[in-house]
């Protein structure tokens, strides 16, 4: 993202709407309009040469169309003013996001997530640009930072040409160590912690599990004020120590103990964990004879069910099961087959079940 590190003073912006009214006539003109912004017209019909080509035509709804995400054009002068988003209305298009758009259920998913995904991008790319304070900027980015944690796991099962999972983590990481950034210069400015970030301990707790194991991550938590030392804190700081000390076994049994977001980013780990304590347990139990039960195992793994665990150790050669158990076997397991990819877990879709989705991104009591 753009930072207009080049300019000597930043813009305020005068844009009082959630799209500016330029490009709402520009993204009408062209087509450009969402189905989640706008409303269907009709059709229209053109022919070139014996190709017949039919159109919707599609009218901005004023009170939900939002500024899309366009990268800074090369050679081009500083953005104008009235087509930014002062702090105020940035918060009130964030909150309109995810509250009104991400429970949608008139499109698939992945259509509401590349919707979500870029216009809280073009809500980044105003703060950056205005330079907003960090009061202002926190409120704004907390929720962002939420969504991306449980919009990583909703979307884990998506194929690739519907979800980068790559990009997604990228954002992620760029939104939470903003945040971290924010609260440090708070309390360098303040000269005593940051008490009006109420959100600050969820974010910290975040940073946990999104690296789990990290030393920069669990030195900077164990460092924390103690107002920051909250139960979810502290049950982050559990599951990435236990990843942190290699004890795979413990941090997946950590797993289900987690709050809703936070079990989202740990949820996209198992697959390593898996193969971690597959290894390990290869060599502690390797044995010709002996059998490890699949049931046991696929507790241990939180899988649906003993054909999956049997398919897992399969996967990375082991001799593996239903009825006669798991053979480990430290000189067939194979580290050279790729670490399978994150699938959705029961545990974890138990608790988002049970939350109020929206309040838990807004960061309201639940």
């Amino acid at each position: 993202m753009n930072s207009c590190s080049t300019m000597n003073t930043f813009i305020r912006g005068k844009c009082m709407s959630m799209c500016p009214e330029k490009e709402i006539r520009m993204r009408e003109r062209n087509g450009l309009l969402h189905q989640l912004e706008s409303v269907q017209m009709g059709k229209s019909e053109s022919v070139t040469g014996n190709r017949r080509t039919i159109k919707s035509r599609r009218r901005a709804d004023y009170k939900r169309v939002i500024k899309s995400f366009s990268r800074p054009a090369a050679g081009h002068g500083p953005p104008d003013p009235d087509d930014i988003r002062p702090p105020q209305v940035l918060l009130q298009t964030v909150k309109y996001l995810l509250s009104e758009v991400v429970p949608s259920q008139s499109l698939p998913w992945n259509e509401v997530y590349d919707f979500v995904f870029d216009r809280l991008r073009a809500v980044r790319q105003d703060l950056v640009i205005q330079g907003t304070p960090s009061v202002e900027s926190v409120e704004i980015l907390e929720p962002i930072a939420r969504f991306l944690a449980y919009a990583g796991y909703r979307s884990c099962e998506e194929p690739a040409s519907r979800f980068d999972a790559v990009i997604h983590r990228q954002h992620l990481l760029e939104c939470v160590q903003r945040l971290l950034v924010l609260y440090d210069r708070q309390e360098r400015e303040s000269g005593r912690s940051a008490t009006g970030c109420d959100g600050r301990a969820d974010t910290e707790a975040l940073y946990l599990v999104l690296a789990p194991g990290s030393a920069d991550a669990l030195q900077r938590a164990l460092q924390l004020p103690a107002a920051y030392r909250s139960d979810t804190v502290e049950s982050a700081l559990e599951f990435s120590l236990a990843c942190y000390s290699g004890n795979y076994v413990r941090a997946l049994r950590r797993l289900p103990l987690l709050p809703p977001l936070l079990a989202c980013l740990a949820a996209l780990h198992v697959p390593h964990l898996r193969r971690q304590a597959l290894r390990v347990m290869s060599v502690a139990y390797s044995s010709r004879t002996l059998r490890y039960p699949s049931a046991a195992l696929a507790d241990l793994f939180l899988t649906g069910s003993a054909a999956e665990v049997v398919d897992e150790c399969r996967h990375y050669g082991l001799s593996a099961d239903v009825d006669a158990g798991i053979s480990f076997d430290k000189n067939r397991f194979d580290l050279s087959v790729r670490v399978r990819t994150p699938v959705r877990l029961e545990a974890v879709d138990r608790k988002l079940a049970a939350a109020d989705v929206t309040k838990l991104l807004l960061g309201e009591p639940v």
